[in-house]
């Protein structure tokens, strides 16, 4: 059988240590800031330069487990097509996974699909629990680290809950933290129990890991999870910005268990993505793979909730996207490099940005706002010969609104007033007979 860890934050831990500690016992070897980064660098270079054989790798023993059918998908729209048919119409739901909302879920919505995030029914209207947590003093990494404890094997309670009650009417679609190629060992955390519910109730499973989550073994595979939970739990959304439910007032909580144990599929269903990460693997924006996705990079940035209309998207997804061809521009990043001081792999994202744009603008791609703005020269020369022409469209509401639609400059913006006697002309009328200038 597959092996699923599910880790969660726990308090287990941090107690033994402190008994530990009042006895004399206390051996545990401490792990600094920069050790823990260090092992998780290493996790990461290995798993970004294997990347195809790890997957290779993975393959070859995940073809051992009975219990999982697994596929390889080139796209998200080729996983998207393959979810819908083993959903077979049911609504799905999903954890709060990157891969899984903003890749694949994306695609799930061409086919009317109906898609419960499940990690907002765990905040009930105006729950200020996360927010006081929040505001909690700043604790060391280590600390926090190894409040991330492997709480669970959800396949073992999934049997057991299926054999006393059978199984929900929805399909649940949970994208993976880290699984290993060396033994098919899947991790998955939660800071809620979204993930643990979705996959105990659910009437089918499945999970989607994409080619960068691949590391060697069951040690990499938690370490690299427990840094994900660690890092990025500054990154977490307040309850302000939870309030908006996509399905309001659907909660697989409150479905009844409809599904006989029989008619509930045992079998777990893997999809390995793809969907652009080799074709990264080979370019300057190699170091995007080496990401784990907890979304540190997100705390104190001042745009990234500009990023995409979904509000979800963080400094590197935003690149991320842009490389592969889903994102118009990167023009919304300020460079203000808060993103790479939070990063705990100081992958420079600002830096690939800036070499995104220069790419652009080699290749001729610049935005229309970008060429209107860098030719502003040739706008004047041409707006100075028929100034009131020039002055009435640029005052015009209708006109100004259409140059925000299709260039991107603000209606807003204060344009200047046009003439006809240029400030050339002007200099040179100022010239006396002998060639001098006039004070």
């Amino acid at each position: 059988m597959m092996d699923i860890l599910l880790m969660e934050p726990s308090s287990t831990n941090k107690r033994r240590r402190i008994a530990d500690k009042l006895r004399g016992h206390d051996h545990t070897p401490f792990l600094s800031l920069a050790d823990i980064k260090a092992r998780l660098k290493n996790i990461r270079r290995v798993s970004t330069e294997h990347l195809n054989s790890h997957g290779q790798t993975l393959l070859t023993n995940l073809n051992k487990h009975t219990d999982v059918k697994v596929m390889f998908a080139n796209s998200a729209v080729q996983a998207a097509a393959e979810i819908k048919r083993i959903n077979e119409g049911r609504q799905i739901a999903i954890n709060k996974s990157a891969v899984i909302a903003n890749e694949i879920v994306p695609e799930l919505v061409k086919y009317n699909l109906n898609i419960i995030e499940t990690y907002y029914d765990e905040f009930k209207p105006f729950d200020n629990q996360l927010d006081e947590h929040l505001r909690l003093p700043n604790l060391d990494i280590e600390s926090v680290l190894n409040a991330f404890q492997i709480a669970s094997h959800p396949d073992i309670s999934r049997k057991e809950c299926v054999a006393k009650n059978g199984s929900k009417d929805f399909t649940g679609l949970i994208g993976i933290a880290a699984i290993s190629a060396s033994d098919g060992n899947v991790s998955l955390f939660q800071h809620m129990g979204n993930t643990g519910t979705v996959y105990e109730q659910a009437q089918k499973i499945i999970l989607v890991a994409g080619l960068d989550k691949i590391v060697w073994d069951k040690d990499d595979a938690v370490f690299q999870t427990k840094c994900m939970a660690a890092f990025g739990w500054k990154g977490l959304p307040r309850p302000k910005n939870l309030y908006y439910k996509p399905n309001a007032g659907i909660s697989i909580r409150n479905m009844p268990y409809e599904i006989s144990p029989e008619d509930t599929e045992q079998e777990v269903h893997l999809i390995l993505l793809d969907n652009g990460r080799t074709k990264i693997q080979k370019s300057e924006y190699k170091d995007l793979l080496t990401c784990i996705g907890c979304r540190a990079c997100t705390i104190n940035c001042p745009v990234s909730t500009f990023f995409h209309s979904s509000g979800k998207w963080n400094p590197k997804e935003y690149l991320y996207h842009y490389v592969q061809g889903r994102n118009p521009s990167t023009d919304l990043c300020l460079q203000c490099k808060t993103c790479r001081m939070n990063c705990p792999l100081d992958i420079d994202i600002p830096g690939l940005i800036l070499n995104a744009r220069a790419d652009a603008m080699k290749n001729g791609k610049l935005p229309l706002m970008h060429s209107l703005l860098s030719n502003f020269e040739n706008i004047a020369k041409w707006s100075s010969k028929t100034p009131f022409l020039a002055n009435t469209l640029s005052k015009n509401a209708l006109v100004r609104n259409l140059g925000e639609t299709f260039t991107g400059v603000s209606s807003k913006r204060k344009m200047p007033e046009f003439q006809n006697l240029t400030f050339k002309k002007w200099f040179e009328n100022r010239k006396n007979k002998e060639g001098h200038y006039n004070r």
